[in-house]
């Protein structure tokens, strides 16, 4: 497998985010390695990631009588690396028998085994190093740039352990019970190398990643030697799946360097005329962060990270090749794109600065002079703090990406949501057999019932194949509501406003605030009507009605509001949001202070307001004591904002106790810590204008 990779200073992350190593030797460095023993030599390869290579010297060391177990590990940790799982898991299990294994040895052991479906093993042996695991280790946050690579892990700490064994029941459960989704291999496509990535090429068929042998290739020695496999090229396929030919979008002519790393995969935009292409760093050694410096061999080893180009056709053929703005080869990897239906919005992958994880999907939006925008996160409810990467867009506001960071069934699991940006419905698992206990990504379709995608699972042609699929299940309707609020006078958009989803009942179902865009996007139901409720400090709320009844196909319905600004008029009152204390409290929280700083913008755009600001406490405790501990907390917010330049005569601060419950939460009634907190808010109500 072409297990593409960061590595340290940044992360591992699989497949097309990859290492690759540049070795700068000496004058007496070949002479040097000539009088290694075969594990020094062994050792010299596995520390420049040469994992295929150094297997095979380490292999009939490690089949002696009584091998050290540090050489058997690093013979499992090759053919990790390589994801031959077999025969990690055969070899982490030697590796284990000894009382001087490393505890990540059980680690990979377990997953190994996950791997290969042996759930209940894998489990104990997840048990068995978290056992191993020091009290400091139990609860140790990762670098959220920490890399999986042999001899540089960190300890797993005990929460992602934990995960891991709740992925193994996932995993045995959705095995047991298949969707009935029919899953083939696309044999006409696939090899015993990596064959990845399918993608739509316009009408004229697909386009696809590979390391397949070519008479080309058979007359090179440049070889990727983490596999020993040929460098990933692009190919292309007829509609009906039928190999093409190779698909020179990154050549000599159009690259300044040299050419021989990894290119793929590739989206096209709309018109066919733009293609972004996901490669390994054409820049010169010179410009590449240095990674290790060896001391005996006396060679540099330098990190080729990822860059995502975007080509221009030209009179039919693949020309100009530019870098996308945000590239950054000594910082971090970028690559993987997708786009949005409409052309708008550009996705991908990558572990820059400021992520929730190892590597997290981004998005660029399409400035109006054609330029693309700084990167944003898409956010908690796609990325995790382990690895999230492969996005792909579908037909009805999807977002198909796969991640290690969530409970599934191993590996990469292949997840959906829909939405945009950073505003996404919950995160779907597609389950067993799309899912498998191997790397599943990659998942394109059209239509949301047919399509394709690649994985690395038991019985293909060899390594990554690309599988078709074919839903059967009764055609379920994807209904959304995606909209807009804007400012009445000025048309602008307006962020931090409330969006509260109820039913037909009252029962709210889900709230969203919006980002600087003004959007919004909730998932809807079939034959349903739903009331939106739109509120901001400052503005008159806004109730707008919508329904799905009648609607007989899947469809994103669109709203927009218009808020205007509001009169406050005298006698109303108005909460504020998140104006929330801590049991037993008065002290103004971090949160609290932002929101009353929104009043505080109030009361100075509006100088002929007075008001009173109430405070109101949950029923636990004595009545007279929170009608006491109301009043300090009216009287902390008012302080904070005279500190702050407001007239104290134009605030009075007044304390309610729990004399104005929100919720049923009474005297002796049990209840929630989150509807307790409901009732301990804060009030504003105009009294003199």
């Amino acid at each position: 497998m072409n297990r593409t990779a960061f590595k340290r200073p940044a992360l591992l992350m699989q497949r097309m985010l990859l290492i690759s190593t540049m070795a700068l030797f000496l004058s007496n460095s070949v002479m040097a390695q000539e009088q290694l023993s075969r594990k020094q030599q062994a050792d010299v390869l596995f520390n420049r990631f040469e994992y295929y290579n150094a297997a095979r010297l380490y292999l009939p060391l490690a089949e002696r009588k009584n091998p050290d177990v540090k050489l058997v590990e690093k013979l499992a940790d090759c053919y990790r690396m390589m994801n031959a799982y077999e025969e990690a898991e055969k070899w982490y299990g030697k590796a284990v028998e000894n009382k001087k294994a490393q505890p990540m040895s059980h680690y990979y052991y377990a997953e190994a085994l996950q791997r290969n479906k042996k759930f209940d093993l894998a489990k104990e042996q997840y048990r068995a190093y978290s056992s191993l695991l020091k009290p400091e280790e139990m609860s140790i946050k990762p670098s959220a740039r920490h890399t999986d690579l042999p001899n540089e892990s960190e300890p797993v700490n005990q929460e992602e352990v934990n995960l891991r064994i709740n992925s193994c029941d996932s995993a045995a459960l959705w095995t047991s019970r298949p969707k009935d989704i029919a899953i083939k291999n696309v044999a006409t496509l696939n090899t015993k190398s990596a064959d990845w990535g399918l993608n739509y090429y316009g009408k004229d068929g697909f386009v696809f990643t590979s390391e397949r042998n070519t008479e080309a290739n058979e007359k090179s020695s440049d070889i990727y030697k983490w596999t020993g496999n040929p460098w990933l090229k692009l190919y292309l396929a007829s509609p009906d799946a039928q190999l093409k030919e190779e698909l020179p979008v990154v050549t000599k002519q159009n690259a300044p360097t040299k050419t021989e790393y990894h290119v793929g995969p590739m989206e096209l935009n709309g018109t066919g005329e733009v293609a972004y292409v996901t490669i390994a760093t054409r820049a010169s050694a010179s410009e590449l962060p240095l990674d290790k410096k060896e001391g005996k061999i006396r060679e540099r080893l330098y990190t080729r990270r990822l860059e995502l180009m975007i080509a221009l056709k030209k009179d039919g053929k693949w020309g100009e090749l530019k870098p996308f703005a945000y590239n950054n080869v000594k910082e971090y990897s970028l690559g993987h794109a997708a786009l949005s239906k409409n052309g708008q919005v550009l996705y991908f992958a990558s572990d820059m600065p400021g992520g929730v994880g190892k590597t997290d999907i981004w998005y660029s939006q399409l400035q109006a002079d054609g330029s693309w925008g700084k990167p944003v996160n898409c956010g908690p409810e796609i990325n995790t703090k382990e690895e999230e990467a492969f996005p792909t867009t579908g037909p009805y506001g999807e977002l198909y990406y796969s991640s290690k960071g969530k409970i599934g069934m191993g590996g990469y699991d292949i997840y959906s949501s829909r939405g945009e940006k950073t505003q996404w419905s919950k995160s779907q698992n597609l389950k067993y057999p799309v899912n498998s206990t191997s790397d599943d990504f990659y998942f394109i379709s059209r239509d949301g019932k047919t399509g394709y995608f690649s994985s690395n699972r038991e019985g293909g042609a060899g390594d990554d194949d690309i599988y078709s699929f074919n839903d059967q299940t009764p055609a379920v309707m994807i209904l959304a509501l995606d909209g807009t609020v804007y400012d009445q006078k000025s048309k602008a958009s307006l962020d931090s406003v409330l969006v509260t989803l109820t039913d037909g009942n009252g029962q709210v179902l889900n709230r969203k605030v919006t980002e600087q865009n003004g959007k919004f996007f909730f998932g809807l139901t079939k034959d349903q009507d739903y009331k939106v409720e739109i509120s901001k400090l400052g503005y008159t709320s806004v109730l707008k009605m919508v329904s799905t009844k009648g609607i007989t196909k899947s469809d994103t319905l669109t709203m927009e509001a218009f808020l205007d600004k509001d009169k406050f008029e005298p006698g109303k009152t108005y909460v504020l949001r998140n104006i929330y204390y801590d049991f037993d409290k008065a002290n103004i929280r971090p949160d609290a202070a932002r929101e009353l700083n929104k009043l505080l913008a109030i009361l100075k755009e509006n100088p002929s307001i007075w008001i009173e600001l109430g405070s109101h406490t949950d029923s636990r405790g004595a009545d007279q004591y929170n009608q006491w501990l109301s009043q300090r907390r009216a009287n902390s917010a008012v302080q904070y904002l005279i500190d702050r330049g407001i007239e104290k005569e134009r605030i009075k601060a007044r304390g309610y106790g729990e004399t104005m419950l929100l919720n049923k939460c009474g005297n002796g009634v049990k209840c929630s810590h989150a509807e307790h907190q409901l009732n301990r808010r804060t009030e504003f109500k105009v009294i003199k204008q």
